[in-house]
């Protein structure tokens, strides 16, 4: 059987992956730039979809390129129109993601009605599918995960000061802007490794709820940080074996089902704590 001759590539490949998307989460959480991480991942689909049509190619490697370049244009669109525009954060987030998602759809639509040779992969990306992840070059997957995670984790005091004193941040750390950019890159890079495992449509809860997880447990952004972590990696775990023993469904929503329950057994214990001993 397929699934079992790379069950060892996909328990290696969750390691990593789980390491990298626990460390963008937990920064994106208390950075309170959840959201932009769920819009860079649905504004990932009209990089997909038309480089699928204009290469008429299945590559994976290919596609999450053309995903890369879409998801990092939204990210960069989001920033301009928050800083010349004036409307609310909301506002800019809504019109970056409405934009980009609706010409991913188009897109989509496109691809179905000509009915191009190999369009399947394309619908692999909305829910996410690990075999695929694990059959091709799973190696280079590992080694940009594991380079992302120890850049953030080694950048951790340079988070903190921009995540918690910005106006501090700006006076110490020369070109804070332009940090700002290449952690936003390093996001983009993290969200496109993961979509191939958690799909388009899941991979924004994936960036939201581990590090929301560690946030409910801990106030230290080290403890955050390394929580989020375990929290990722587990539920990458629990998407292979539910992967192995239920082939027919799709990677995507198993990942990102067990970060959601222990968010909300976390949250629900966190009201029984208090009411019992009264602190909060």
């Amino acid at each position: 059987m397929f699934i079992e001759s790379v069950l060892l590539s996909l328990l290696c490949t969750s390691l990593f992956l789980g390491s990298m998307i626990g460390c963008v989460s937990a920064y994106c959480v208390v950075k309170k730039q959840g959201m932009l991480g769920d819009i860079m991942s649905h504004a990932s689909l009209p990089g997909i979809t038309f480089a699928f049509l204009f290469t008429k190619s299945s590559s994976p490697l290919l596609l999450l390129l053309g995903g890369s370049i879409s998801a990092l244009l939204s990210g960069i669109f989001f920033l301009f129109v928050k800083k010349i525009a004036p409307l609310p954060k909301n506002g800019a987030l809504a019109l970056s993601l409405s934009w980009f998602f609706n010409m991913g759809i188009i897109g989509g639509a496109i691809v179905q009605r000509l009915l191009i040779e190999g369009q399947g992969i394309v619908k692999h990306v909305f829910f996410g599918n690990f075999v695929i992840l694990a059959a091709e070059n799973t190696h280079w997957y590992m080694i940009l995960s594991f380079l992302l995670s120890i850049f953030f984790i080694v950048t951790i005091k340079y988070q903190k000061v921009m995540i918690f004193d910005e106006f501090f941040a700006r006076t110490r750390i020369p070109y804070l802007y332009y940090f700002e950019i290449i952690f936003l890159c390093l996001t983009v890079i993290a969200i496109i490794i993961g979509l191939q495992a958690v799909g388009i449509l899941l991979m924004g809860s994936l960036i939201i709820t581990p590090g929301t997880v560690a946030r409910m447990i801990t106030s230290s952004y080290e403890k955050m940080v390394f929580l989020s972590i375990i929290v990722s990696i587990f539920a990458f775990l629990i998407g292979v074996f539910g992967v192995y023993y239920f082939s027919n469904i799709p990677s995507g929503p198993i990942i990102a089902l067990f970060p959601i329950i222990l968010c909300i057994g976390t949250h629900i214990f966190g009201i029984l704590y208090s009411s019992i001993t009264g602190k909060s």
